[in-house]
């Protein structure tokens, strides 16, 4: 966030936490509890799950501009979608292990 303080100003950087805070807001569930815990750190607490019940993945890309964010995007969904596919290789080989 700094930089896109320092770059763009506050008020994109603001924006940006604010599209963060949003999209978390709308994956988790009612009972679950979303906070801002720093800067750009968040904090999702789940309401009755299991270790085995919790699958994460994730993407993430860097750029210098912010003109260059479709293609962060692109990036970060591509590496999410590879994570993905690595995830499920992993549990199809761990099902085989004797």
């Amino acid at each position: 966030m700094k930089e896109a303080n320092d770059r763009a100003g506050h008020t994109v950087g603001d924006r940006m936490i604010k599209i963060v805070a949003d999209s978390i807001e709308e994956s988790i569930r009612a009972k679950d509890i979303a906070f801002r815990y720093g800067g750009d750190e968040f904090v999702i607490l789940l309401h009755d799950v299991r270790d085995d019940e919790i699958h994460v993945s994730m993407g993430a890309a860097a750029f210098d501009d912010l003109a260059d964010l479709q293609t962060a995007f692109q990036k970060a969904d591509r590496h999410l979608y590879e994570e993905k596919q690595h995830k499920k290789l992993r549990t199809s080989d761990e099902r085989y292990d004797l």
